[in-house]
């Protein structure tokens, strides 16, 4: 089923298309694999919000697809699960 979004100020969705946004490499990208792993880059790249232009009222919006939802909670828990690990260790550390 395809969703149409509504633009934020003119609450058209007949008007709205959606903008391809290349891929850039930047610093949040890095620390982001760097954090959690591979998996935790690509989960984080793929939660990002999609890009929309209005055609009625030139007005560039983002949100998010269901897609991006699921993988940005997939991007949380695999921090958390990072960061739990990483404190667990450095409990271990300290008690020995």
């Amino acid at each position: 089923m395809l969703v149409k979004r509504a633009c934020p100020v003119c609450r058209r969705s007949d008007t709205v298309t959606e903008l391809k946004r290349p891929f850039q490499f930047t610093l949040g990208a890095a620390v982001m694999c760097a954090a959690g792993g591979g998996i935790g880059g690509v989960f984080w790249a793929l939660g990002q919000e999609k890009e929309y232009r209005c055609e009625n009222c030139p007005r560039i919006f983002f949100a998010h697809t269901r897609t991006s939802r699921v993988f940005r909670i997939l991007a949380i828990i695999t921090y958390c699960i990072v960061a739990v690990v990483v404190l667990w260790a450095l409990v271990l550390m300290i008690k020995n």
